[in-house]
């Protein structure tokens, strides 16, 4: 029977078994872009196991049965002409499981898949301190986070090439000012987030929003994604505003790539991030990363550290764990049954 799994997709599943047929791509679309065949199909953790008992529905010809395994292993069949798994009840987790897992290992059978890093990326993370991925690809382009990015930097070069310190026109209307809760600019919660007060400011904010936003907006589409991105930065400029003693106007996309922050940690919990610590290289998964950064922010709202808008970054931080959990990875059988209830529903006189 088929059912709609999420928008544009349908999936050929069995409710007497608990199987699923996906056809090519909709592994990578529904299970996410690592799972893919051409992924794990031509690497030391794939075994071909020969010809499976089952037919393929789309060839009519026995499909091709594979053995997949990093630490524990599960066997799927594969339509060889048309790339169409059979995912027995189950299959579909552990698959995706599996080849996660690989995927973050320093030593991957799936090396020669994975980008190399390269010697830019080592100097950039040597001088600047910032993290990296160690392999999160996307099927979209990433074309609103990418405007975002542009937004601020056409934005700070405006400003930089006329006044860069914090009295100047622009910063003193657009900047989100201290008295907002007393009606006075109340479009600068919003605009704020677009502006920077340095070089380290804006490189900081927009590499993080570059190296995660692109499979945030690839996970949650478009639109969500901005609103994800937007509510964050509004409510961790209001939580700034309104919690804060600092009395200051505040800019930077801080609070907003917060958010982004929090929502990549609910996504995408088994990445792994590289770090360079006295240009050694360290690798820690994105929970060990982010909650040490939130624990931190916390801290320095104790200790009444100014000069930073902590209490914007962790209420940023806290509305883009809030907006990502619904989308939360989950076993797949329970969204087939989630997806069977809801026709019901709407089936139901």
């Amino acid at each position: 029977m088929v059912h709609p799994l999420k928008e544009g997709v349908e999936v050929d599943h069995c409710h007497h078994c608990g199987g699923t047929y996906l056809d090519a791509g909709e592994e990578a679309t529904i299970l996410g872009p690592l799972v893919a065949s051409e992924v794990w199909q031509d690497t030391s953790m794939c075994t071909d196991q020969g010809p499976s008992k089952l037919i393929s529905p789309v060839s009519g010809k026995p499909m091709r049965t594979y053995r997949v395994f990093f630490a524990k292993a599960v066997v799927v069949d594969r339509c060889e002409e048309s790339g169409g798994l059979w995912l027995d009840a189950g299959e579909a987790d552990t698959l995706r499981k599996i080849v996660e897992n690989a995927s973050q290992s320093e030593s991957s059978p799936l090396s020669e898949k994975r980008p190399n890093l390269g010697i830019g990326v080592y100097i950039l993370q040597f001088f600047s301190g910032a993290p990296v991925e160690m392999w999160n690809p996307r099927v979209r382009f990433p074309w609103a986070t990418l405007s975002v990015i542009g937004l601020c930097v056409v934005v700070f070069g405006a400003d930089w090439m006329t006044q860069t310190d914090l009295d100047a026109p622009v910063l003193i209307h657009f900047a989100l000012h201290p008295n907002l809760f007393q009606g006075v600019n109340i479009w600068s919660c919003f605009t704020y987030m677009f502006l920077h007060a340095g070089f380290a400011h804006i490189f900081g904010n927009l590499y993080i929003l570059y190296i995660l936003g692109d499979n945030i907006e690839d996970k949650l589409g478009i639109r969500y994604f901005l609103l994800l991105y937007l509510l964050s930065g509004l409510v961790g400029g209001l939580a700034e505003i309104g919690l804060s003693n600092s009395g200051v106007p505040v800019v930077g996309a801080s609070g907003a790539v917060a958010g982004v922050m929090a929502a990549y940690w609910v996504l995408f919990p088994r990445v792994r991030l590289r770090l360079l610590i006295v240009g050694i290289p360290v690798y820690m998964g994105v929970a060990v990363f982010f909650g040490f950064w939130a624990g931190l922010n916390f801290l320095m709202i104790v200790l009444d550290v100014g000069g930073v808008a902590w209490t914007a970054h962790l209420g940023g931080f806290v509305t883009g764990l809030c907006l990502a959990l619904p989308f939360r990875p989950r076993p797949f059988a329970s969204i087939m049954q989630e997806r069977v209830d809801e026709r019901a529903r709407r089936q139901a006189p």
